[in-house]
């Protein structure tokens, strides 16, 4: 079909072969023009916003945030940067600024433009849809976010292949909520198919986002190293390893401090799943002197309750307590990590042999809304501390609850906890096996 004859000499097919080579090279790049019009005030106004938003400076943020608004020249740019505002105001656990913002857009949306339909009307919905999927994400409405992050990938999912470079980022970014969405619904399968799929959108946008590409990238090794039972996400121990690093790098490179300082969250997680836990120590101070680094008092409370919590896990137990945030930094965390404060109290009392009060904390019911993965953590508190305690028929009613639910998740680290907890409480030697099969899974 190319008209490369048998009978041409190798010098004759290797130019062809250069040819054809630069013709699809060319045809991959994008035309310039292709993005003239992004480059606009409004869009420049808007990165600087979110760029500025990094340093910590949660006041400069909002006066960015603010200005971006008043000038924004359409209804349209004026949701987009809406969302900007909702996002930054998230970041910084200003809860009530975001849900002014999101409040806002869907009445310019209602009074604007609800009445026509058209491509770029779906866009603008969308923006509308991640705002609000973030808000009740963040408030820990798990369910509702799940569903307005699938009506925003809904949205974009048919307009995205002809759509402008923007477009196509806001389609990776949806699958990315998606993704976290499920994660928070227990279905960590689907969250990474979701997320992945978002890492391979983002690989043909130019100029995109790296805290977005970060974020992502972070996510898939985080996910990689829980689904050890898959076979579509299973790696080996040194490949997560190098993933991890790797993310850290991308994003601390990026100037994304956030992000590199959850994948080095993430990092803690896999020493301390791997056995390693001088290294986990290691790790964990590393990831807490860099969110000290930053004013962000969210960003820093969200990071030491998952490093407290972590290295519960280890030998080094001892030295959780001290980096948990006091009671009047917990306003600024997301529903999730609050949870996991409670979760660590009944953790670090069942440490300490308080067996009543492990008991009692992890039985708790003042907010049910939390993941089930924390909730299959809490009914093994509880089903230890039952143990201890000679109460063999709570112990065993609780395993009961547990395990199934934990074999349903898939996640290895969760799965040997499950089954080391049942070990010890009905003394059945099929579950001792498959823990110690699953924590040479952790390692291999």
């Amino acid at each position: 079909m190319l008209g490369i004859s048998c009978g041409y000499c190798y010098r004759e097919r290797s130019d062809i072969c250069r040819r054809v080579i630069r013709h699809f090279c060319r045809s991959n790049e994008a035309a310039t023009l292709e993005y003239f019009p992004e480059l606009d005030e409004f869009r420049v106004l808007m990165h600087h916003a979110i760029h500025g938003a990094t340093s910590g400076d949660m006041k400069a943020a909002f006066r960015q945030c603010d200005a971006l608004i008043r000038v924004a020249p359409s209804t349209r740019e004026k949701i987009e940067a809406l969302r900007t505002s909702v996002s930054i105001s998230l970041r910084f656990g200003e809860i009530g600024r975001a849900q002014d913002a999101y409040s806002a857009a869907r009445t310019l949306w209602a009074e604007n433009l609800g009445a026509s339909s058209s491509p770029l009307q779906d866009a603008t919905h969308a923006y509308i849809d991640i705002m609000g999927s973030e808000l009740t994400y963040y408030t820990g409405k798990a369910t509702q976010a799940l569903r307005l992050a699938r009506r925003a990938n809904s949205r974009l999912r048919a307009i995205q292949p002809s759509g402008s470079p923007r477009v196509k980022e806001l389609y990776a970014e949806s699958l990315y909520q998606l993704g976290t969405a499920f994660c928070n619904a227990a279905d960590l399968e689907k969250a990474y198919d979701h997320i992945a799929n978002a890492e391979a959108v983002l690989c043909d946008v130019r100029a995109g986002s790296p805290r977005l590409r970060a974020r992502i990238t972070v996510a898939l090794w985080k996910l990689r190293n829980h689904l050890l039972m898959s076979a579509k996400c299973w790696r080996p121990s040194w490949q997560r390893l190098e993933g991890l690093v790797g993310a850290f790098e991308q994003a601390y490179a990026a100037g994304a401090l956030f992000e590199a300082a959850d994948a080095l969250d993430s990092l803690t997680e896999y020493y301390a799943f791997a056995g390693n836990d001088d290294e986990c120590l290691r790790t964990a101070r590393s990831a807490v002197l860099l969110a000290k680094q930053q004013p962000n008092e969210r960003m820093r409370t969200q990071i030491s309750i998952s490093i407290a919590t972590t290295l519960l896990s280890t030998q080094h137990w001892e030295c959780a307590l001290p980096l948990l945030p006091g009671a009047r930094h917990l306003e600024s965390a997301d529903a999730y990590h609050r949870e996991f404060v409670s979760y660590f109290a009944a953790q670090h009392a069942l440490r300490l042999h308080n067996f009543r009060d492990a008991r009692m904390l992890a039985d708790r019911e003042e907010d049910r809304r939390e993941n089930a993965s924390l909730g299959v953590n809490r009914r093994l508190v509880a089903a230890a501390a039952a143990h201890a305690l000679d109460r063999r028929d709570d112990a065993h009613s609780l395993i009961d609850a547990a395990v199934p639910v934990a074999e349903r998740l898939g996640s290895a680290p969760l799965l040997r906890d499950a089954y080391s907890v049942a070990a010890k409480v009905t003394g059945d030697l099929r579950f001792e096996r498959e823990a110690g099969e699953v924590t040479l899974l952790l390692t291999a």
